[in-house]
Parts: C-alpha cells; structure tokens; sequence
C-alpha cells in the first residue's frame, strides 16, 4: 500500500540523523498539527493563495506577512490569532529561533474583525513556538523538540467570575474603561450598578509580591467588617493588571452568602 506524503515524511522523522530541507519540515509539521486538530497545508492553506482565519475553524496559515517578513505559521482560533512558528530545517538550532518567532508577534497587524487577546502592547500573538518537527532528544535538546514561550501579558490580580441573571447577593464586577475597577457588594450597589450580570464567585487571585496590599483594606462602616474584594479597587488604583476568568458553571463557583444559597448547594 503506497504511503501517503504525510505519512512517508512522519515516518521519516524517525531517522534521527537525516538533514531534510526547510520544505520536508513544513510537511511534518503540517501532519502534526493535523493531528493535534488543526487545519494546516503550508502548501495550500497559504495566506497568498488567499487563506484566512474563519469563525468556528482552526486554521494554520502558513506565509503571513509581517512587518519583520513572512511567519511559517499563524494559528487562528477562529478570528483570534493565537499563535505564530517558526519552522526550521533540522540542522537549524530550534531554540535560537524562538525570537524570529516573537519578532513576528511583535510585528504582526490585526486586522479588522480579529479579536486580540494578547493583552500587550509589544506582542500581537500571545504565543510563540518554534520547530523542526524532530522528537526533543536530549543529546540534541537545543536542536530537537518544540521551544515555547508564553508573551501574554501576566496578570497581578485574577477575579473569577460568572454571569447572573437573577443575583440577589453576590458581589458586582464593576469596569471602568473597560478594565476592572472595583468589585461592589449587592447592598452597596447603585440602580445601574445592579444591572451589571458579571458577578464575583468569591475567589480572588494576587501574586504573592502584592499580598501586603491587603493591609490597606479598610473595615466597611455599614457592615463593621473588613471586605477581601475591596482588594480589587486597590489594586486598579495602584494600575495593576486585573484579569477576568469566567465560569460557564455558577452552582460550582459561588460561596454561600444567604440560607436559600445553602439550600440549594446542598440539593446539588
């Protein structure tokens, strides 16, 4: 039965000591990335023979052209651009060549309709790899496996929250310019404030260099307590990058606040 070119240069990668070309290497990674549940053809799937990102599909356009030239690969996540690879031959030192890669994060133009998530000024695309499709070997490390690197801006302060239709309780994420300002308990809450649907579940995250902020949370005077969440407007004073992780499933993520939340928490 005669193999497939995807399968004839996926068993070759076998032969750890063959030098194929640039192009041969373009081939394997296209198999690995369709594999792993993207669609890739660095042949046709090419952003000169008109390739681009799709809602609902996961396409790896080869050829994008940045400012700094041509990526070997953009990833799209539908109209999100979420990675970009760098493809090398295999006598090429993967791991000098991840900065080709951010280069073409950094360089890279979105356009109308993409949504960015890189959250950086600097960097387009929030993930970069490089590759020469060859199995990390560790007599070859810096010449074998897929080097990574992570340009996503980091966030100081995490809220993980959910959306509610009917809230009666739970603490208000409020934005300011888009950013999050100040997470307001529902008693506290204004008319316009109440109509908000983004709630805090009651789990906050600070990087440990920020915890001595909480020593300036003062005690709430209508409720005589201290209000952890208070934490979050500190933080957007001291222009800290708050981030938000919402919650598809609310009755896993909330805490108890009033008897008919108990009451339904213990019905699940």
């Amino acid at each position: 039965m005669k193999q497939t070119s995807y399968e004839l240069f996926f068993s070759q990668e076998k032969e750890e000591n063959r030098n194929i070309n640039e192009f041969e290497t373009r081939k394997l990674v296209d198999f690995k990335l369709n594999l792993s549940g993207w669609i890739a053809d660095s042949v046709k799937l090419k952003y000169s023979k008109g390739a681009r990102p799709e809602k609902n599909k996961c396409l790896a356009i080869s050829e994008w052209p940045t400012q700094s030239g041509p990526a070997d690969y953009v990833l799209f996540n539908g109209l999100i651009p979420i990675g970009a690879i760098e493809a090398k031959r295999r006598n090429k030192d993967v791991a000098a060549k991840i900065d080709q890669a951010e280069r073409y994060s950094r360089d890279f133009t979105i356009l109308e309709g993409m949504e960015d998530i890189s959250k950086s000024r600097s960097f387009k695309i929030p993930f970069v790899f490089s590759t020469n499709g060859r199995k990390f070997n560790n007599n070859l490390p810096t010449k074998s496996g897929i080097w990574f690197k992570n340009l996503k801006k980091k966030n100081d302060l995490i809220v993980i929250g959910a959306e509610v239709n009917r809230n009666k309780s739970h603490g208000i994420i409020v934005k300011k310019s888009g950013k999050i300002s100040k997470i307001v308990e529902f008693s506290n809450a204004n008319t316009k404030e109440k109509k908000i649907k983004m709630c805090n579940t009651g789990v906050i995250g600070l990087k440990s260099k920020f915890l001595n902020l909480t020593s300036k949370i003062k005690k709430n005077k209508s409720k005589n307590e201290y209000l952890i969440t208070d934490i979050v407007n500190i933080a957007y004073q001291k222009k800290l990058s708050i981030g938000l992780i919402k919650t598809r499933n609310s009755h896993k993520s909330f805490g108890v606040n009033t008897i008919d939340e108990l009451n339904r928490l213990k019905c699940l």
